[in-house]
């Protein structure tokens, strides 16, 4: 009994088979054609690693892209929530600002107050001397 042994990577694949040939040559035959499997094999696999490799590094690549996203998905909603809050306030004010436009008195109403309130005073006046002259 003869044993090949084929190093790939970190992985050791044995293969026992009889040595010698028979009247066909079948166990030539197969020792080649194991070899040739064998070799194939280790291809495949370190293809296959490299792809594995690949699609890890991808994988890393788009893990932190993501979180990236995720983060600035979150200032922008922070920003967002103290940008409605701003506009909240400002809206507030221009409601009060045009609740005291309106209360407000225009320089006409100012000075149609001015002289209401002095005819008042003046018919006081005129009701306090009415008073002083029957005394």
């Amino acid at each position: 009994m003869a044993c090949l042994i084929f190093k790939i990577g970190n992985l050791d694949l044995d293969f026992f088979f009889e040595a010698g040939i028979d009247r066909q040559g079948k166990n030539t035959y197969f020792c080649e054609n194991l070899e040739k499997m064998a070799k194939e094999l280790a291809e495949q696999l370190e293809r296959l690693g490299h792809k594995a490799e690949l699609l890890v590094t991808r994988y890393e690549t788009l893990r932190r892209q993501n979180d990236e996203l995720r983060r600035r998905l979150e200032e922008m909603q922070a920003a967002l929530l103290a940008r409605d809050a701003q506009i909240q306030k400002l809206e507030m004010q221009a409601e009060h600002t045009r609740i005291s436009a309106a209360l407000a008195a225009t320089p006409a109403d100012v000075q149609a107050a001015r002289s209401l309130i002095s005819s008042l005073v003046r018919e006081i006046d005129d009701c306090v001397a009415d008073l002083t002259r029957d005394v």
